[in-house]
């Protein structure tokens, strides 16, 4: 099954050969000729765009698109969903807060127990964790959704994006939303 990762990027000069080195290296270990990365420059001050355009060259499996100005990781994420051609889509930061194995899983989960989307979920120490737990919390309660985090890792069927209305920001509600319109979640 054709999957794209979508990844979002400002500011990520830094992370961006981490970042490419490791799709291209969790690609060729796994055989995924059907995997394609797609990083979206979201109007980044420094040289995150050239970085990624320079590693990238030659290779048909990244596409680098860049935003004219920081229109946040919302657009960033239309932006990409408009040039992917996977069925499956997964929002991955550029920041390598998580791996591509992680995101595999994801795929793969979606793929062999038919989920419309799947939420990773951190573990361990990460900043902002006693806000993520409250907000976490009260979204399981208020929208009666059994998912650990709302804002980790996730995946999804190219159906779900192109369903569900996507609003400045609105990135961090892409699960509530789907589950809005009765989309399979875990």
């Amino acid at each position: 099954m054709k999957v794209s990762i979508i990844s979002p990027a400002y500011n990520e000069e830094e992370n961006i050969p981490f970042l490419i080195e490791e799709f291209i290296k969790f690609k060729e270990n796994n055989n995924l000729n059907d995997w394609e990365l797609i990083i979206v420059d979201d109007g980044s001050f420094d040289k995150t765009y050239e970085k990624a355009i320079e590693l990238s060259k030659n290779r048909d499996d990244i596409l680098v698109v860049k935003l004219p100005y920081n229109k946040g990781k919302t657009d960033a994420i239309k932006e990409g969903f408009k040039f992917s051609k996977g069925e499956i889509i997964i929002i991955f930061d550029a920041d390598l807060q998580f791996s591509f194995e992680d995101a595999y899983r994801i795929a793969k989960k979606i793929e062999d127990e038919n989920w419309d989307l799947v939420a990773g979920y951190k573990v361990g120490k990460y900043e902002k964790r006693f806000v993520s737990f409250v907000y976490n919390f009260l979204s399981r309660i208020f929208f009666n959704i059994k998912v650990r985090d709302m804002n980790a890792l996730k995946g999804m069927k190219r159906i779900v994006l192109e369903s569900i209305p996507l609003r400045k920001e609105w990135h961090r509600y892409i699960i509530p939303i789907a589950h809005h319109h009765k989309f399979k979640i875990t």
